[in-house]
């Protein structure tokens, strides 16, 4: 299967279920389409590299996937490719010399794909309500107004951390 690449500035925030609620229905009444999705992530690392396999629990094609990342400033870039099994990939990952992380698993999420930038909304295990835009480098003007859209509604807690780096400092501040 052919790899598929993706480049956007992702912001990360957070919701309370009734910001979430919120969300979904101003995307209703906005009429984008909205995909319900859910999926759980294995996170690897190597040194500064970043690699996940990910398993969508909800229809989609390919199901498995192995996703590299990298960074440059705010802007990431995604590498996809699809696999056979979860348990291929991750022995994939550790040929490459990576070592598992941390799993976060998303068994509740909604995404907006038209009508303004790609927005997910997701119940994760662990941290709660979180959302996410994905803004193309191009756009990344509009990054300040799309934020104060979400503000309106209810979203805290703006960053542009990486959901591992997150998920990691939550982790360290339950010890």
């Amino acid at each position: 299967m052919a790899a598929r690449t993706k480049r956007n500035i992702e912001v990360r925030f957070f919701l309370s279920p009734a910001a979430a609620r919120r969300l979904l229905r101003s995307w209703h009444e906005e009429e984008r389409k909205v995909e319900p999705h859910a999926y759980v992530d294995y996170y690897f690392t190597k040194g500064a590299s970043t690699a996940k396999v990910r398993r969508w629990y909800s229809h989609r094609s390919p199901r498995i996937e192995i996703i590299m990342f990298s960074r440059k400033g705010k802007i990431k870039t995604e590498r996809r490719v699809g696999a056979k099994s979860v348990q291929g990939a991750i022995q994939e990952l550790e040929a490459r010399g990576y070592d598992a992380s941390i799993t976060v698993d998303k068994k509740n999420g909604w995404r907006a794909t038209s009508g303004g930038p790609r927005t997910s909304c997701e119940l994760v295990t662990g941290l709660g309500w979180t959302g996410e835009i994905e803004i193309p480098p191009k756009d990344r003007k509009k990054t300040n107004e799309l934020i104060a859209g979400l503000k309106a509604i209810g979203a805290t807690g703006f960053t542009f951390k990486p959901m591992l780096q997150i998920m990691a400092e939550r982790h360290k501040s339950k010890r």
